[in-house]
């Protein structure tokens, strides 16, 4: 056994925190609930045996500094005679002005998003989006852009997940980066804005975790009055969602045609007369999604999907004009898991995604130690003293 060949005095282990519930498995190979976290322990008594004592806590790298809400169990096993240390937190999700115990707001992941680079559009794709895709965009835009946050982050992770649970605001940490790129970013166009003051949020708060699986995205609404600066999308304002190593974030783009919201209704070409005006403006009105060409581009077509409609009904009824979507580059990854953008990775880009997602998120890890460090220093001095 390594351990006890090396014989350390500190020894670390960062792990999800489902680790604690390592068990035996049924002959169907599914974990025993009654047995959850048996395993586990036993493990730590072994290494335990080898004259460590351990303390474990589950950590947040957004408190330390991090463009990443990714929440990590992180275990310590240091030699008897020695201390255990814990970081202080430095960042927090409201910022805090006391003088006694001041801490930062959470950083927004927008300081690193390209935000020029919007992507392609969802409508203009070799290969069409899938349904669940469609409802995790669909989902943002009624979370977002329906309250006036024009900027979200999406997750293409799977599992049976409502897709209101995989739409994160730029204005908060990013989540988990995993090795598989499944965050994307969405980009919503307008021709103006009903938002009142166009308060930006999603990028001011840190991305969520970074995975080996790339499966976020950045979303973004762009307005051609540009009332909001130079048209960044509201939800970078915070944090972005969990990053894998899959990259899956796009843009949707509205075109010219007149949409009426009535039961039964079809969009109509710009170009062809228009469709019966009823009395019930108030309840059923017609609405104009003007492209920056003119030229008619999203009709609902036939083949369209349930949400595909929703989609396109949304983007008339806010006057959208453009959503596109790309995946999240090495660079950005990179930041959001704390390591400088220029760092050097060997590999395929699928590759180095996974190594991003698979590391340990660095503000946290040298938090950690350095709170060790000065408790190693602070016990010297002690003895001397």
């Amino acid at each position: 056994m390594y351990l006890k060949e090396l014989n350390p005095d500190y020894f670390y282990v960062e792990n999800v925190r489902e680790f604690m519930a390592w068990g035996p498995l049924c002959e169907n190979g599914k974990p025993i609930s009654r047995n959850a976290g048996r395993d586990y322990m036993k493990w730590i008594t072994e290494v335990c045996n080898y004259g460590f004592k351990h303390d474990s806590k589950i950590l947040n790298s957004a408190d330390f500094g991090s463009y990443q809400s990714r929440e990590r169990l992180f275990i310590q096993f240091v030699k008897h005679d020695l201390s255990i240390a814990w970081p202080e937190q430095s960042h927090t999700k409201d910022k805090i002005d006391s003088p006694l115990f001041p801490m930062e707001k959470w950083k927004p992941v927008r300081e690193i998003l390209d935000l020029e680079d919007e992507g392609i559009s969802i409508f203009e794709r070799k290969k069409e989006l899938s349904e669940n895709t469609l409802k995790r965009i669909y989902a943002g835009l009624l979370k977002f852009v329906a309250k006036g946050d024009y900027a979200f982050t999406k997750r293409y992770n799977g599992g049976k997940i409502n897709p209101h649970q995989k739409v994160n605001s730029l204005d908060k940490p990013m989540g988990t980066i995993c090795t598989n790129g499944t965050h994307a970013i969405v980009t919503a166009s307008h021709l103006n804005t009903y938002y009142g003051n166009g308060g930006i949020h999603s990028l001011e708060l840190p991305s969520p975790t970074v995975t080996t699986k790339d499966r976020i995205a950045k979303a973004s609404t762009i307005f051609l009055d540009k009332q909001y600066g130079t048209g960044v999308a509201s939800s970078i304002e915070k944090p972005i969602d969990t990053i894998t190593a899959v990259p899956k974030f796009s843009l949707v783009k509205a075109q010219n045609f007149i949409l009426n919201p009535a039961w039964g209704g079809n969009n109509t070409d710009v170009e062809k007369p228009c469709c019966t005006v009823v009395a019930r403006q108030d309840k059923a009105p017609l609405y104009l999604v003007n492209t920056t060409t003119g030229d008619f581009e999203i009709p609902i077509y036939d083949d369209d999907n349930e949400t595909m409609v929703k989609i396109k009904e949304f983007m008339g009824a806010y006057e959208i004009i453009d959503i596109k979507m790309r995946m999240l580059k090495i660079p950005e990854l990179l930041q959001i898991q704390g390591f400088p953008k220029d760092y050097k990775l060997k590999g395929t880009q699928t590759e180095q995604k996974k190594y991003i997602g698979n590391a340990v998120e660095v503000n946290c890890a040298k938090a950690l130690i350095r709170a060790n460090y000065e408790a190693i220093l602070q016990s010297k001095k002690s003895k001397v003293a």
